[in-house]
């Protein structure tokens, strides 16, 4: 699965709040590498990884990787499409 970073306004954003704690999130959104302008198989997800830690940065206490969105095009081969739903999911899917 080969893809590449989205230029847009909103493909990469870093969010960090500072509460009680500290939040740190990182959301990108990705696309698929179309060969030689094939969009058959084109594919993007968006994920976002988070981390809270303690005010003094010495304790993480919660991570996490999650899938928040998934397109894949209508032409995609069946096959591939099981590929991608199997590691992707179809969006909203955390994974540990």
């Amino acid at each position: 699965m080969a893809s590449k970073d989205v230029r847009t306004a909103n493909g990469w954003l870093i969010d960090i709040d500072i509460y009680e704690n500290v939040r740190v999130k990182h959301m990108r959104r990705e696309q698929s590498l179309d060969l030689w302008g094939d969009a058959t198989n084109h594919f993007e997800f968006e994920y976002e990884i988070s981390a809270t830690l303690d005010r003094d940065l010495t304790t993480v206490h919660t991570t996490w990787l999650r899938v928040n969105d998934v397109k894949l095009a209508e032409t995609m081969d069946p096959v591939r499409r099981q590929e991608l739903v199997a590691a992707l999911g179809s969006g909203g899917r955390i994974l540990a």
